[in-house]
């Protein structure tokens, strides 16, 4: 069963590939999203999938995301790999709709620092490196780029913050200096919520493709809910205050967790 659903999965990648080449890069903007300093366990797979809308007025304006997909699995206890990457129907609603897409993050993160106190706050604090090469999609960058993130965060039983700053080099594309971070809290009701809050900021340096204005900044809140110890869902709103972005937006995501090994 695994080994025909690495093969389906390999021929849908090649697929996408093979047809993205055939495309000009268009002058995009990946929306950047801070990640997270919790690696997997060896052998666990983590499979989150975002969706939702978003009102523009940047080069893909109005966008449907179908999906943005992540995918996480624990080799060590100190190293994930991980493969990120998002898919949207662009300008919609006018007569130049059409695909985009943000390039492929193949990564590796990396714990550098992990420090727990055994008190009853459970107290961490902790260092990361997420580091690796980003791929051609639909209709973005010829070649291959690279991503990189140091990660920074810490917090106690019911609160977590993590800061991110890094830098993402798309050929044919702006160099950017990406950093933000993100903050969870957890409310025990009858079932667990978390209340979630993000900051995801991007500066883009040089001026591809005619682009003006290249700065982001995208605030977005909501929440989360177990489902199950497997499963769980988030809903979060978006805002962005920079023209030629993702103005508004509304994203629903689902994560999964299952153990291969």
């Amino acid at each position: 069963m695994r080994c025909k659903l690495a093969s389906w999965v390999s021929l849908l990648s090649m697929g996408v590939m093979l047809w993205a080449a055939r495309a000009e890069a268009r002058a995009f903007r990946a929306r950047f999203d801070p990640e997270t300093l919790e690696l997997q366990q060896p052998g666990n797979l983590e499979l989150n999938v975002q969706a939702g809308g978003l009102y523009g007025d940047g080069v893909d304006g109005n966008r449907i995301i179908v999906p943005d997909l992540e995918v996480d699995l624990g080799i060590f206890k100190w190293m994930e790999v991980s493969i990120d990457g998002a898919f949207s129907v662009t300008n919609v609603a006018t007569s130049d709709v059409g695909l985009g897409g943000d390039p492929m993050w193949t990564s590796a993160r990396f714990e550098l620092l992990n420090m727990k106190q055994d008190n009853k706050e459970h107290t961490t604090f902790g260092m990361g490196l997420q580091v690796g090469p980003r791929f051609r999609t639909i209709d973005n960058a010829r070649g291959v780029g690279l991503g990189a993130l140091l990660l920074i965060g810490g917090g106690t039983k019911e609160l977590r913050a993590v800061g991110n700053i890094g830098t993402f080099l798309d050929r044919q594309q702006a160099g950017a200096i990406v950093y933000g971070g993100s903050v969870e809290y957890d409310l025990e009701l009858r079932r667990k919520w978390i209340l979630q809050a993000q900051l995801a900021c991007a500066h883009y340096f040089g001026n591809t493709n005619g682009d003006t204005d290249p700065n982001q900044m995208f605030l977005l809140a909501g929440f989360g809910t177990e489902v199950k110890k497997d499963l769980s869902l988030s809903l979060l709103g978006l805002t962005g205050p920079f023209a030629k972005g993702d103005r508004l937006g509304l994203m629903a995501s689902v994560t999964w967790d299952h153990k291969l090994w």
